[in-house]
């Protein structure tokens, strides 16, 4: 089943593009969220003149997320966790990184933070944080003991 895609689909599409997808996958994951619509000349018309607007208001958010990456570039966070000897007790996420950069001054989503799986030991560590789709900056995290 051909779908035109309405927002980006990680492993699957950017916005905009038609897709080859099961039928299973569309009427169960892709329709429901709003991530897709059947595709038809009709629907690829339409959301070729959103694409359009899409495209402009993108250019003015990639900007903003450039000044915010330039301004991102030098950050360095602390956080403290309880710890033994090497290791946490718990561990630090995206959420526990997303507040302490909010509290800089630095507004960022925890799904922006881009860990693998959250830091259990003690140390600096670099961070990816993604403020746009194309623009990501490195983010120096120490933890230490409490």
């Amino acid at each position: 089943m051909d779908v035109i895609l309405l927002h980006d689909v990680q492993k699957l599409g950017l916005r905009g593009a038609k897709v080859g997808v099961t039928r299973g996958y569309a009427r169960n994951y892709l329709f429901p969220r709003g991530l897709a619509v059947q595709a038809s000349l009709a629907k690829e018309k339409e959301l070729a003149n959103q694409l359009k607007a899409f495209e402009s208001r993108d250019e003015l958010q990639r900007e903003q997320a450039g000044t915010l990456a330039e301004a991102m570039k030098d950050v360095a966070i602390t956080i403290k966790a309880a710890a033994g000897e090497e290791n946490l007790y718990g561990s630090v996420t995206t959420s526990m990184i997303s507040s302490a950069l909010t509290e800089l001054g630095h507004e960022v989503e925890a799904k922006q933070v881009l860990l693998e799986e959250p830091f259990k030991k003690l140390g600096t560590f670099t961070v990816p944080v993604r403020v746009h789709r194309d623009v990501e900056v490195e983010v120096q995290l120490t933890i230490e003991r409490a």
